[in-house]
């Protein structure tokens, strides 16, 4: 008797998801970037309208304005609708989304379970932070693809996150030296655009109000980046740890 059983890729190597994330984002870095950009570029223009109060303390930062705190949190709302509309442009590139469904569309049927699923999963890892670091550190990664699952398989927030966990289960090492690669190199584009902006002087990011730093337009756009990076990687990892099936003989 012959049966079909659902495997998932295993042991792929942290190389292999670097290998697949930069080919897949060296192809749509522009409208990855621009579609994030939808999600930070709010935040930098609220912040622009915080007051710029000439009387600061020399030496002190200004304390962050409510335009700020506004900005933020607008942000984190916001960027789950950047990550449907860029996982909903790739999916309609590789097929696996209708090319019928329209970006605005499909971030529209997923904005709001893709910030519950951006909720929950920023609850529970704080939650297991205050605990332990590593259970904190294993949800973040078990969760990498919850939102390519929830957007291409369009199912709800806990089976996204369940199909997420089950399908990185055996690839946890490659995903943690993936993504510790990734965030050091994020952070160290954020600080070279940082140091260029400010000329050298990083010390105008702590010592001047954020509204009248030269690095704040530039980070914002780093970040965009940054982000839609992000995006793109865990769009690639979700493709790549996509169940197929084989056969075997009893």
């Amino acid at each position: 008797m012959v049966q079909n059983f659902p495997i998932v890729g295993e042991q792929l190597s942290w190389h292999q998801f670097y290998k697949g994330f930069f080919r897949r984002f060296r192809a749509n870095i522009i409208p990855c970037a621009l579609l994030a950009l939808i999600a930070f570029l709010p935040s930098g223009g609220l912040t622009l309208l915080s007051p710029h109060l000439s009387d600061h303390v020399p030496g002190v930062a200004q304390e962050w304005s409510e335009f700020f705190w506004v900005g933020l949190l607008l942000c984190r709302f916001l960027t789950p609708l950047s990550g449907c509309l860029i996982v909903t442009y790739l999916g309609r590139k590789d097929g696996r989304i209708p090319g019928e469904t329209g970006l605005w569309q499909s971030a529209g049927q997923h904005f709001l379970s893709s910030i519950g699923l951006v909720l929950a999963i920023d609850f529970f890892s704080l939650l297991s932070a205050l605990f332990f670091v590593v259970p904190a550190v294993a949800f973040l990664l078990g969760s990498t693809a919850g939102l390519p699952v929830l957007v291409v398989e369009k199912v709800r927030v806990p089976e996204a996150v369940r199909r997420s966990w089950e399908r990185t289960l055996e690839v946890r090492d490659s995903l943690f030296v993936f993504w510790g690669l990734f965030w050091a190199g994020s952070v160290s584009l954020l600080a070279v655009v940082a140091l260029i902006a400010t000329r050298g002087h990083l010390s105008e990011l702590w010592t001047l109000p954020l509204a009248e730093s030269a690095a704040l337009l530039p980070l914002v756009v780093a970040g965009s980046l940054v982000y839609g990076a992000m995006v793109c990687a865990e769009y690639e990892i979700y493709t790549l740890l996509e169940p197929t099936t084989v056969s075997r003989d009893f």
